[in-house]
């Protein structure tokens, strides 16, 4: 019989606090339960964390797969942060697992100075808390590689003239 869903997440959050507990103290550095998920989902190949959930894990796993984790992976260096009073993202594009964490109207992008990935544009905005990749051309907005739908001009002009030290790709809209 499958377990009840909100039942299996309290207990997906429980490990993931857990672990990043045992790991605070392995590795003496500081780590919460969305850095674990993030590792877990980097390490496991998954695109996105809520997928998890579906790789049950106990925390002794979660803790295995993890002890020699450098999760300095998680946060390349920024190159530059955009803060938005109002949100960008149109209202039909769906939101992440985590997003109840935040607590503020506005949202944070992040340009990264060093970024693995030059798709969707060189360089490209990143909205981590929905896990979200905004093209800094056309404003085209992707999530694991599939397009979710597109800013409106006016929003990506004015985001793009906050843009302060990145060199942007052409407008192309």
């Amino acid at each position: 019989m499958e377990k009840d869903p909100t039942e299996k997440l309290h207990k997906f959050v429980w490990a993931l606090e857990e672990t990043a507990a045992r790991l605070r103290k392995r590795l003496g550095i500081e780590l919460s339960a969305e850095d674990v998920e993030k590792a877990l989902a980097l390490k496991q190949g998954i695109e996105e964390s809520v997928e998890l959930l579906d790789h049950a894990c106990t925390t002794d796993e979660m803790f295995e797969l993890l002890r020699d984790f450098n999760f300095e992976l998680l946060e390349p260096e920024a190159l530059e942060t955009v803060n938005l009073k109002e949100s960008i993202l149109p209202s039909n594009i769906p939101t992440a697992l985590y997003e109840e964490k935040v607590k503020h109207r506005g949202e944070v992008w992040i340009i990264r100075r060093t970024d693995s990935d030059p798709l969707p544009s060189s360089p490209h905005a990143h909205n981590d808390r929905q896990g979200i990749k905004m093209d800094l051309g056309t404003g085209d907005l992707y999530r694991r590689g599939r397009i979710l739908g597109r800013i409106p001009k006016w929003n990506l002009i004015d985001f793009r003239s906050r843009v302060r030290y990145a060199t942007l790709p052409p407008l192309l809209i």
